[in-house]
């Protein structure tokens, strides 16, 4: 069951909010909640402060060493889905990312490979098919 938009609001987009504050050349951030559970978080700096280089992505990642209402986990930690960034119409590919995830996706395939309690020799086949699926994916971004 996906949180609710003022569950996200409250312990997702408030910490992410505040960890932002006080970013150099930030110039104003805006936020949306949805119903489904997700958020978006939109950052404007002030024009040309930012240097990014080059087509990439990246994570925003924010956690607390401790405990606080409204999460009483002991180790709270949220993270976005990839932010990709675009320069001059580049696509957002890194050849070393997408090598990346071919070796994480190889351990993957070899872990489910040995693992014993598959419901059914169909249920396995079809994980192994998802995972040479996207290891083609990433395999032809290396190139």
């Amino acid at each position: 069951m996906p949180a609710s938009a003022q569950t996200v609001q409250d312990t997702v987009i408030q910490v992410i909010e505040q960890a932002l504050n006080g970013i150099d050349n930030l110039t104003y951030i805006t936020s949306e909640a949805n119903s489904d559970g997700s958020a978006t978080i939109t950052l404007t700096f002030a024009q040309g402060t930012v240097p990014v280089s080059r087509s990439g992505w990246c994570i925003l990642r924010a956690w607390n060493k401790k405990a606080e209402l409204p999460v009483l986990d002991l180790y709270p930690y949220a993270t976005t889905s990839p932010i990709y960034l675009s320069v001059g119409g580049e696509p957002t590919r890194s050849a070393r990312d997408a090598a990346y995830f071919v070796a994480w996706i190889d351990r993957l395939s070899q872990a489910a490979s040995s693992y014993p309690d598959w419901r059914s020799a169909a249920e396995k086949e079809h994980v192994q098919k998802l995972l040479s699926d996207a290891r083609a994916v990433y395999e032809r971004q290396t190139k």
